[in-house]
């Protein structure tokens, strides 16, 4: 479905339409919006420079402070214009409400400490969804079952964060549990070393919480890849895919809770 809005216009004056994202974590287009934490300026930043507006993911004190904004935690995109929200008084609803997005009160506020913290952090790949399922938010559970989405549970309760999605049937993750899981579906896995990722507070962060597709063919980190270890598979794997890299930021990989992509251009002609 297009957006409300009648339309955008691009450095060159041409006009362009919007469209919700129907698939969770796989633009079908440009992404023209995405949800980032508020307390990742200089990612915002980068990405407005991109020509990606964003929407700051304000901070819940119910959550530890390395992930109190982090929009794995707080957000999980349905698909299209259906979003689960961790608090229907967050400073971001109004924004995406004001984008014709259709915003769902959890059914259960996640709250520090693990596990009670991942009931959005669910990973919604094209007709699954990985997660801890004892605390999984039961909207998305239900939502899932209304419309033919199998769960598959896991231990790894930061299924979202701990996973980067690079296609529609690949993926790639440090969580060796993970890893088999997705290879068990028939997805495309690949597994690279634990760690190298910052999140400050905690040991390390995930490849999920510092990636984002832009664009089918554009995978974005918060950071440089090139400082992962694992650098030379993840390009060759994402090349694999017809995916290129992008670095947002020079130095090392950060977990921010990652990029949600939610409106891309639509594919009509510009006029």
């Amino acid at each position: 479905m297009l957006s409300v809005y009648p339309g955008y216009f691009d450095q060159q004056g041409r006009r362009f339409f919007l469209q919700f994202i129907s698939q969770p974590n796989l633009p079908s287009g440009a992404v023209r919006l995405c949800a980032v934490s508020e307390e990742a300026v200089e990612v915002r930043q980068a990405l407005q420079s991109l020509g990606v507006p964003t929407i700051p993911v304000a901070v819940n004190p119910a959550l530890d402070a390395p992930v109190r904004s982090h929009a794995d935690m707080l957000l999980h995109h349905l698909g299209g214009r259906r979003l689960v929200a961790a608090r229907q008084d967050a400073p971001c609803l109004a924004p995406l409400r004001a984008q014709g997005f259709h915003i769902e009160p959890a059914g259960r506020l996640p709250v520090s400490p693990y596990p009670g913290d991942v009931s959005l952090d669910a990973l919604r790949l094209p007709g699954l969804l990985l997660a801890r399922l004892d605390a999984l938010d039961p909207v998305i559970a239900a939502w899932c079952q209304t419309n033919g989405i199998r769960l598959l549970d896991t231990r790894q309760g930061y299924a979202k964060c701990s996973v980067c999605v690079v296609a529609e049937n690949a993926v790639v993750t440090a969580d060796a549990k993970l890893h088999a899981l997705c290879a068990r579906q028939g997805l495309d896995a690949l597994l690279i070393r634990s760690g190298h990722i910052a999140l400050p507070g905690y040991s390390h962060g995930f490849i999920g919480g510092c990636t984002g597709l832009l664009a089918p063919d554009l995978l974005c980190f918060t950071g440089d890849p090139r400082e992962h270890p694992d650098y030379a598979n993840l390009r060759s794997f994402a090349r694999g895919h017809g995916v290129y890299l992008h670095a947002l930021l020079p130095g090392a990989l950060w977990d921010v809770g990652g990029i949600l992509p939610l409106l891309e251009q639509a594919p009509s002609q510009f006029v």
